[in-house]
């Protein structure tokens, strides 16, 4: 262990959400990352102009905390981290415009 590691020995993970993605998964995991975001984001933004929903502006808030937490810490990679953006997903794709 380098001697500017001591504070923290155990770090086992890049903290940042790309190269947690790339490391992990590969380039695959990068454009499988982009993916996500991009349909994400365009579904999101879809449903935003045919409706207001407090939900969808929640759900659209919790993506935005996601990506900004992946920027410093691990943000994908832990089962109730996975799971909280797997509900995020479903339950953005569940919505209906106008309902």
């Amino acid at each position: 262990i380098l001697p500017e590691a001591w504070q923290e020995p155990d770090l086992n993970h890049p903290h940042n959400l790309l190269l947690d993605f790339g490391t992990r998964l590969g380039i695959g995991g990068i454009l499988l990352l982009l993916w996500l975001q991009i349909a994400y984001w365009q579904r999101a933004w879809w449903l935003y102009r045919r409706q207001f929903s407090p939900l969808l502006l929640g759900l659209m808030g919790s993506m935005v905390v996601f990506l900004a937490h992946g920027l410093v810490d691990n943000s994908y990679f832990l089962v109730d981290l996975a799971f909280a953006f797997f509900l995020n997903v479903g339950l953005l794709q569940t919505m209906k415009a106008g309902e």
